[in-house]
Parts: structure tokens; C-alpha cells; sequence
């Protein structure tokens, strides 16, 4: 079969539906969406970020739909009308169990403007198996419709995870963690996508990636790739794939076509046990994490704009400056905790928000320093965002140990950024050249990028460095575990030709040799996380986590002092990553 016979593979099918058949199977699908607990969001050419919104009417006889947007921006109604909207709706659920659907090329009607919100009137979609570009059913798996993907992005890297969202004979959709949204650019080339559906049946081919974007609200990313060029047998073997969905979808939807049948290649290949699920369990994460898991959101939003060459307002950026603020205003070492609790992200990301949140938290005490905080926390949050843009073939992660080639490659990455910062006139120069440039330098002119000496080092400068630093030093690098906070405040001590000593005496004083976030082993073999100190710098709450007597057994118990004579005497800080743990 030719590329383009495989192409009108479920075309009379889809010829044989009723436009008001088809019609009213798409009002049914987008009316469950706003009937049930599905996250609604809405991109707009001009935005960002997708926005939330809320499906109010759908009238199927005039083919319309009305979407109510609260977050009110300042723009005009004309580019609304003059633009294509996207229309993102989520079903929350864990990696296997979430559901999304996604609506391209949705035609604006009308704008009008309430008193607390904004509502757009637009066109329904015409079909829920549209046409896609290179011709052919796209067929979206939806009303639960699984099929994964693993994504090689570099040859001999490990794969990245992916959920199946629409399939054609041109390309599919995937949707993955946008925590993985840093390897991913448009025309990318990908030598391997293998997409695995619940029968064991598998296909795998060559792809370029056509576009990338958020999805949604979600902690999730969207990429559409087209396929490279299939051989006449993988064309074949896709055309089955796609009618068979197509049949499983219109199964479920109830149409009442010829093909719809439920298909083999949904049902799973080895059958399960029904067991009673257990109840949800409560969300043991520490106060304010959901705050600062929404920045490290918009830090990859960010990279995924900068990476794909889109222009950034900065509007997010100072919006996660301000929210950083407010959280160490109203407790500051709960926010110092939280920016402990991000063991998913990756470690530019933990870095960046670490640095910005320690960074404003000694400036919001100075009130020489306090005035700039907030420019600071920004330029703070880019300064490592040089590293994910340079993933490429020679350095395809940052996470594996690297070698001196790309340990030396690496260094480069303040310069990378700086070419990115040209573009932000909105960003403070001289503030940028203080953090972003200067985060790397050292007194005695051996940091990077300029190896700028002492006297062009300022407070501000100085400061960050010693930050950037310490908590460099307390993170897992290639195969060296990360150091405790006593021994990181020893080597930077000790290097008074490097670090400013001032500097450094004020930063160990601020945070104490048990400083919030790190790991401490009491006497009786007790691993726990500190959540709190007194004025003197001793713990006085701790998250205690596991017990070395029963190294199998998970605890989390939240403990004060009263109670501390149970697990001994404060022994000494550990080094997380010899026990493989993280703080949540």
C-alpha cells in the first residue's frame, strides 16, 4: 500500500456520518468536559500562558459555544477575533490514569466584556475526527483511550514517557512532564518515537517535531511531531492502528457506524485482578510547596519560549519574584522548607529557585540591598537557565555524570544565556549584570564568564556568588554526593582569596549550621528533616523519615522538641543523597 492509499483509510467512514451526527457527538464530549472535574484552559496567540476558563453555554444548533475567562488581561478585542484559539481540557489523575483532549484552530466569534469576567463566544469544533495537514483521520484518544510513547531524543539517552493524545498517518500528539520540556525544539529531529498500546502491539519510527507548547494549566507538555518519511510497511501498519482507534473511539462515543467495534488493540494483554482501590491518600507535602511548585511551572514555560525563540513579557517572572516574597514575608522558614521539596524537577531548576528564594531572603533583611530584591529574584531565577539551553548531541543531559569535554562545554552557559538576555529589555541591566553575570565570579578573578576581579565585585555580586556557591556544593554533582551544610560553610570559609568572608559569616549566622532543609541523625538511628530552628539555630520541628535499625521502613512523623528525647541526642548532619532521600 502507497503512502497515499493509506491515506483515505477511514475516510468513507467518516464521508458516511451526518455533519449533525458528527456535530452532535462533538456537543457531547465538550458538554461532559464542562459538566465534569475537567481543568479548562484557553491559548491565545498573544498570551503566554494559557489562561482558565470555564465552557458557560453550548448551543449546538447555531454551532457555538460560550468560554468565561476570569483572569482579565489588558488586550483588545481585535486580537481575540483576529486570532485561532486552543482549547485545552485536562481530567486530573495520576501518570496512567489522567485524560486530556485538545482543540486547535478554534474561531473566535464575538467578545464581550462582564463585570468580573470576559466572555468569548466561538465555533464548536466541526469534528471530534478532524483532517489532519497531511491529510488523513486524526483520531484523539479520549473517553479513556490509552497508548504510551518512549521518546529518544539522543541516541543512547533514556528515554522520556509520553501519553498518546491524537494519532494520523502524518504525525501524533504527545503529551509528557514539562519538566522535560527542555529537550524538545521545533524541527527538532528524533530518531525514535515507539508508541505501545494496551495489546502489546507496538510501532516505531523517525519523527520532527512541528510544534511544543504548555498544556493547559497542567504540570504537562504538548509536542505534534510528523513522522520522517515512513517505509510503505510502517504506512500500512499505521493506517490498521488508526482505523482501529477510530472504531474503539466511536465504540465508546455509542455512534452507530459500520466500524464501531470495540478493537483488540485496547484490551490489555494481560488481564488484571479487580481489587478494591485504596482511598486517596492526603497530601503529605509540606505548606507552601504548591506555591513554588506554580514558579518552577513558569521557569519551564519560560525555557520553552526561549528555546523555541518566542518572545517572554516578563509579566510570570516578576509575578514568581512577588510570590516568593510574600511567602518569606509571611513565613519565612516554611518558604525555605518548600524550596527544599522539588526532588521531581531538575537540578537547574532547584538550583534557580533556591538561589532566588536564599538571594531574597538575606536582601529583604538589608535595607541597603531590600529596594533590589525583586529585580534580584528574577535575574536569580534565569541565572542557570543557560545550562538546559545548551542540551544538544555533545550534551545531551545534565543530570548523568559529564565528562571534562562537557564539564568544560558547560561553562559557556552564562555566555549562552547573556545571548537570550539581549532580548529582555524589560529586565534590569544593571541587576542582571550583578546576578546573572556574576553569580560564577570570584574575588581573585578565577570565576567565569569575565573573571572579573575584586574591585568590580559589588555586595549584591558578592552575596549571590557565595549563595550560588553553598548550594552548588550541597547538590549531587556527577558521581560526588552532595555536602552538608557544615562542611559546604568550611570550604567557602577557607577560600577568603575567592569569597568574601563578610559575606559568608552573614549567611552562616542567617541559616545556622542546621540550616532549614537539611538532613540530621540522632543517636538512635534516626534520619529527619529540619523544618524549623529557634533564634539560636537549633532545630526545634523535624520531619522524621526513617529509622536506620528498620532500613526498609518509611516513617513521617512531625516532631518538636518535646518529643526529641525519643530518637537520642542531635548527632550530626547527613548527606541526603547517601541515604537516596529528599525532603517533601
Amino acid at each position: 500500500m502507497t503512502t497515499q492509499a493509506a491515506i483515505s483509510v477511514g475516510q468513507p467512514e467518516m464521508q458516511s456520518r451526518s455533519r449533525q451526527e458528527d456535530a452532535a457527538y462533538v456537543a457531547h464530549v465538550m458538554e461532559s468536559i464542562a459538566r465534569d472535574t475537567h481543568d479548562v484552559s484557553l491559548t491565545l496567540e498573544m498570551l503566554e500562558d494559557p489562561i482558565p476558563a470555564r465552557i458557560k453555554t453550548i448551543n449546538t444548533e447555531r454551532g457555538i459555544m460560550s468560554l468565561a475567562i476570569a483572569d482579565i488581561r489588558d488586550f483588545s478585542d481585535e486580537h481575540v477575533i483576529g486570532s485561532r484559539l486552543m482549547l485545552d481540557a485536562e481530567k486530573p489523575g495520576g501518570p496512567v490514569d489522567s485524560e486530556s483532549i485538545h482543540f486547535e484552530d478554534i474561531e473566535p466569534v464575538r467578545v464581550r466584556h462582564l463585570s468580573d469576567s470576559l466572555e468569548i463566544q466561538c465555533s464548536l469544533p466541526r469534528s471530534l475526527f478532524t483532517t489532519s495537514r497531511r491529510g488523513g483521520v486524526r483520531v484523539p484518544f479520549i473517553q479513556g483511550m490509552k497508548a504510551f510513547a518512549e521518546i529518544e531524543v539522543y541516541a543512547g539517552q533514556p528515554t522520556i514517557r509520553a501519553q498518546l493524545r491524537n494519532l494520523s498517518l502524518g504525525g501524533c500528539m504527545l503529551e509528557f512532564p514539562l519538566r522535560e520540556c527542555a529537550y524538545f525544539g521545533v524541527n527538532q529531529y528524533l530518531p525514535g518515537i515507539t508508541i505501545s498500546f494496551p495489546n502489546g502491539d507496538e510501532i516505531t519510527f523517525e519523527a520532527k517535531v512541528r510544534h511544543v507548547r504548555p498544556a493547559g494549566r497542567s504540570h504537562h507538555a504538548i509536542i505534534g511531531v510528523s513522522f520522517s518519511e515512513p517505509s510503505t510497511q510502517l504506512t500500512q501498519r499505521l493506517a490498521y492502528f488508526i482505523g482501529e482507534a477510530e472504531s474503539e473511539l466511536a465504540y465508546r462515543l455509542g455512534m452507530d457506524t459500520r466500524k464501531s467495534h470495540r478493537s483488540a488493540l485496547f484490551i490489555e494483554k494481560y488481564a488484571h485482578h479487580t481489587v478494591e482501590s485504596d482511598p486517596p491518600k492526603a497530601d503529605r507535602s509540606a505548606p507552601m510547596v504548591k506555591a513554588i511548585e506554580e514558579i518552577a511551572r513558569q521557569l519551564h514555560i519560560t525555557l520553552l519560549h526561549l528555546k523555541n525563540d518566542r518572545t517572554i513579557s516578563g509579566n510570570a517572572l516578576y509575578d514568581s519574584a512577588d510570590t516568593l516574597i510574600h511567602l518569606l514575608d509571611r513565613d519565612r522558614q516554611q518558604a525555605l522548607y518548600a524550596l527544599n521539596c522539588l526532588k521531581d524537577e531538575p537540578q537547574w531548576l532547584q538550583h534557580a529557585l533556591s538561589v532566588a528564594g536564599q538571594l531574597g531572603d538575606i536582601m529583604l533583611s538589608d535595607s541597603g540591598l531590600a529596594f533590589q530584591a525583586r529585580d534580584a529574584m528574577v535575574c536569580a531565577l534565569l541565572h542557570s537557565m543557560g545550562k538546559p539551553l545548551m542540551l544538544c548531541k555533545q550534551l545531551p543531559s545534565l543530570e548523568a555524570p559529564l565528562t571534562n569535554r562537557q564539564r568544560e562545554l558547560l561553562r559557556g552557559h552564562v555566555e549562552v544565556l547573556q545571548t537570550y538576555l539581549e532580548k529582555m529589555e524589560w529586565l534590569n541591566g544593571k541587576i542582571s549584570h550583578e546576578v546573572i553575570l556574576g553569580a560564577n565570579e570570584c574575588l581573585d578573578g578565577s570565576g567565569y564568564p569575565f573573571h572579573r576581579q575584586q574591585d568590580e565585585l559589588g555586595d549584591l555580586t558578592r552575596i549571590t556568588a557565595i549563595i550560588n556557591r553553598i548550594d552548588t556544593l550541597r547538590r549531587k554533582r556527577n558521581k560526588r554526593s552532595g555536602m552538608t551544610a557544615f562542611e559546604a560553610y568550611r570550604m567557602v570559609y577557607h577560600q577568603s582569596d575567592k569569597y568574601d568572608r563578610k559575606w559568608v559569616t552573614r549567611y552562616i549566622q542567617r541559616h545556622g549550621f542546621y540550616p532549614i532543609g537539611s538532613l540530621v541523625k540522632f543517636s538512635r538511628g534516626f534520619l529527619a528533616w529540619v523544618m524549623q530552628l529557634d533564634e539560636a539555630g537549633n532545630p526545634v520541628r523535624i520531619r522524621v523519615v526513617k529509622n536506620l535499625a528498620h532500613d526498609s521502613m518509611t516513617l513521617d512523623t512531625i516532631l518538636t522538641p518535646v518529643d526529641f528525647s525519643q530518637l537520642g541526642s542531635l548527632e550530626s548532619a547527613e548527606r541526603p543523597d547517601d541515604y537516596q532521600i529528599a525532603p517533601f
